[in-house]
């Protein structure tokens, strides 16, 4: 199985978001870097998550912590989150609701670091 597997994290000098690989370090794993145009760069671990190897209806990359609003079914908007080996659809944080499909036809409206008010 051929899979995209990268992460996002927000560079903590800049405030922008990185793509790619994440470089584990050495304990107590308190700090986290990224490559950003060749610079390795220090990023906030609490933000960092998994692609999900999914695209929104727009083609959109989908990750941990993205907030999505259903478009074809009434359902309030959702977090994804990985939990007991998956990515789930979350009302918030802490709750679950079922597993990420592809056939859910979705919309990245935003993320749980940026726009927490997307979710109740």
């Amino acid at each position: 199985m051929n899979r995209e597997i990268i992460f996002r994290g927000k560079s903590i000098a800049k405030g922008k978001w990185l793509y790619g690989n994440i470089q584990i370090p050495k304990a107590p794993y308190d700090e986290y870097f990224m490559w950003d145009n060749g610079w390795q760069t220090q990023v906030d671990a609490n933000t960092i998550g998994q692609y999900t190897g999914l695209k929104d209806k727009v083609g959109k990359k989908i990750f941990e912590g993205d907030i999505v609003e259903f478009t074809n079914l009434d359902l309030p908007n959702m977090v994804i989150r990985f939990d007991n080996g998956s990515f789930m659809l979350c009302e918030d944080k802490n709750s679950t609701y079922e597993e990420l499909r592809m056939n859910y036809a979705v919309e990245v409206v935003g993320n749980i670091y940026e726009h927490p008010e997307l979710i109740k």
